[in-house]
């Protein structure tokens, strides 16, 4: 379900990124607590310090996550997005260890086939 998510948004993405009123940035996080393949609003527990979460011990790894997402949306929120390219052309993926441009976006291919398959124009529910 979350590609198909993902999918979708590449797709509301792409048509703004055809705007000539918009710049779009796209960043794409697939880093996951140290000892769970997935974990959605990670990233949300990482950005406000790892609280609200009961006997949650972030490890180094955890706290280097927080500082690289914590830099990148600020440098975002000041305009300093130089080295950050233009959606769809790259996008800023931040995984386990690594913050790269990359092309072409994360799950493509599965988006693709989604795409064929004509099961984008459905409601998806996670």
């Amino acid at each position: 379900a979350v590609v198909s998510t993902q999918s979708t948004g590449d797709e509301v993405a792409r048509s703004m990124s055809t705007s000539v009123h918009h710049t779009l940035h796209r960043l794409y996080i697939s880093n996951s607590q140290h000892d769970s393949t997935a974990f959605h609003a990670w990233d949300t527990y990482a950005l406000f310090g790892f609280t609200g979460w009961p006997n949650l011990s972030p490890t180094s790894q955890d706290q280097e996550f927080r500082n690289s997402l914590i830099t990148i949306l600020r440098d975002f929120a000041n305009n300093r997005t130089e080295g950050w390219g233009v959606y769809p052309n790259t996008t800023l993926f931040l995984g386990n260890g690594e913050v790269e441009m990359r092309n072409p976006t994360p799950q493509e291919t599965q988006c693709n086939g989604l795409k064929e398959l004509e099961l984008l124009q459905y409601g998806w529910q996670n």
